[in-house]
């Protein structure tokens, strides 16, 4: 099997794949991707142990679907979360208690070792409460202790002025506070950025945005190839020009991307788009 690229110092150009309508062709895997994030899962309780539920793929074919991946080098992460307009999954972070975080934890790495998953995308948009976050925050840490070599992306929503007028910095750092591995470091390894959906009103507050964001990731030591910025391209409030500035920005500032989502967009039509805007 090839090794799932990319490595931890490295561009990602990510994507997500909707677990809803028309199943996914394993033969025909977007291109110019390095990571799919399969969407969406739930924690949940069964047959006494926690795991991931909610997919509506057979085994069968998420297990073709990641062997498929992996020989092309592609990672694969399942996505947990959302938001409100999916409530089963948004709300599925208020299954965490202070007495089964770890529990939890340990059950989502023993599904990713079960299925040959690299890791978990977790999403939180809840907005439920500080201990909550501070919870998702510890699910996280505890997960990468269980299984140091799985990855964790964390996503939020787009914006951040720098001047706390967003709620999404503050409800991020929450987390990452208590998202640590044993030696102090940040147990998550990439922030996705939810520009395709949250964004500004322009270019230059999507861009502004953005460049908060990688002042904010610095303190968790987490560089610009480690943040993403969410790409839509059929945004019908952005341009085509400004979409293709965008990439170029999100290259010259050494930025990854993740878009939503691969099956929406002709089986990775678009993606490539993305991969051919970025640069060499």
């Amino acid at each position: 099997m090839v090794s799932p690229i990319p490595p931890n110092n490295d561009i990602e150009h990510s994507v997500w794949v909707k677990n809803w309508g028309t199943l996914p062709d394993p033969n025909n895997l977007p291109q110019g991707v390095n990571t799919i994030n399969i969407f969406e899962g739930k924690i949940d309780y069964v047959n006494g142990k926690w795991t991931i539920d909610g997919l509506i793929w057979p085994q069968a074919l998420l297990s073709q679907y990641i062997d498929a991946c992996h020989a092309k080098g592609i990672a694969v992460k399942i996505s947990i979360g959302g938001a409100g307009g999916q409530a089963i999954y948004n709300n599925t972070w208020d299954q965490l208690t202070d007495s089964n975080v770890q529990d939890v934890a340990n059950g989502l790495a023993a599904f990713c070792k079960a299925n040959g998953l690299d890791g978990i995308d977790f999403d939180y948009e809840e907005q439920k409460s500080d201990d909550q976050r501070r919870q998702v925050g510890e699910l996280i840490g505890f997960f990468k202790q269980a299984d140091s070599s799985l990855q964790a992306s964390v996503c939020t929503d787009a914006g951040n002025d720098g001047t706390g007028s967003y709620p999404w910095a503050q409800d991020l750092a929450q987390i990452l506070d208590a998202a640590k591995n044993p030696d102090g470091s940040s147990a998550v390894d990439r922030i996705y950025v939810m520009s395709y959906d949250f964004g500004g009103q322009n270019l230059q507050d999507d861009e502004n945005f953005m460049l908060h964001w990688k002042t904010f990731a610095a303190q968790y030591g987490i560089d610009p190839a480690h943040i993403s910025i969410g790409v839509d391209p059929t945004d019908p409030t952005m341009s085509q020009a400004d979409k293709d500035k965008f990439i170029k920005f999100a290259y010259q500032n050494g930025f990854s991307t993740g878009m939503w989502d691969q099956m929406d967009y002709n089986e990775g039509n678009y993606t490539m788009w993305v991969f051919n805007e970025y640069g060499p």
